[in-house]
């Protein structure tokens, strides 16, 4: 029975297929909530996975800036997204940035 239930579930998406598919939200949607809604999951990938995001996504979330620039609440959530990909923590999953270059010389 339990062979059953496995076979039946949904396969398991991963981190980069998720940042992918909230890029093209992002990109794709005409409403503002959706496109807030979609660069909040893009936040909440950014801290661990930086890398992954920013190739995706840097330029769309760029191009937010711009394009909601009348919305406080969406430029706050961009950069506070763009802040975390270029300041990664020690356990992210490709950083930006070497950590020669987080210390000043």
């Amino acid at each position: 029975m339990f062979r059953i239930l496995e076979s039946q579930a949904p396969a398991k998406q991963t981190a980069t297929d998720t940042i992918n598919t909230l890029t093209g939200r992002l990109q794709s949607a005409t409403l503002l909530e959706d496109r807030r809604a979609a660069i909040q999951g893009l936040r909440s990938f950014a801290k661990s996975f930086p890398a992954s995001v920013a190739s995706g996504a840097l330029r769309p979330l760029i191009n937010s800036l711009k394009d909601d620039r009348e919305d406080v609440d969406t430029l706050k959530v961009v950069l506070e997204t763009l802040l975390m990909l270029f300041t990664p923590d020690e356990n992210s999953v490709g950083g930006l940035l070497s950590p020669l270059c987080r210390n000043p010389c």
